[in-house]
């Protein structure tokens, strides 16, 4: 008796059909990029930016309501109006200024300091 056979008998209502594999098992992504895979990328690019667009609008309508007076519903979530502030040093006016008190041309010595700076490189991918 072969196993086939075994199995029909030990369990009759189990089929004993072999199993088809899909004629084609997904490979690999190969070196060329489909146009499919673009307009992929593309239209979760649109949704991220459509998504961002209603999270705007609806944070600077809840901030109005805010600031006219409303209340936030207790629950999990909380919110408040807040005030960020950074400040940003201009690098050039502090060097200048550190560059003549330590007796150097102070435009001159900017001008070495970013010939000097190199470049800080990040591979992105770049889509249109």
């Amino acid at each position: 008796m072969n196993s086939t056979q075994s199995v029909a008998r030990d369990f009759p209502s189990v089929n004993s059909a072999v199993l088809q594999f899909p004629p084609s098992i997904p490979q690999e992504p190969t070196n060329q990029i489909s146009q499919a895979e673009l307009h992929e990328l593309a239209t979760l690019r649109r949704a991220a930016r459509d998504a961002e667009t209603k999270a705007d609008v609806k944070a600077a309508e809840l901030l109005a309501r805010l600031q006219s007076g409303a209340t936030v519903e207790a629950g999990i979530y909380d919110t408040r109006i807040g005030e960020d502030s950074r400040r940003t040093v201009s690098w050039k006016a502090v060097a200048a200024r550190l560059a003549k008190r330590l007796g150097f041309d102070g435009d001159k010595y900017c001008e070495r300091v970013l010939n000097a700076t190199k470049p800080t490189t990040k591979t992105v991918l770049k889509f249109d």
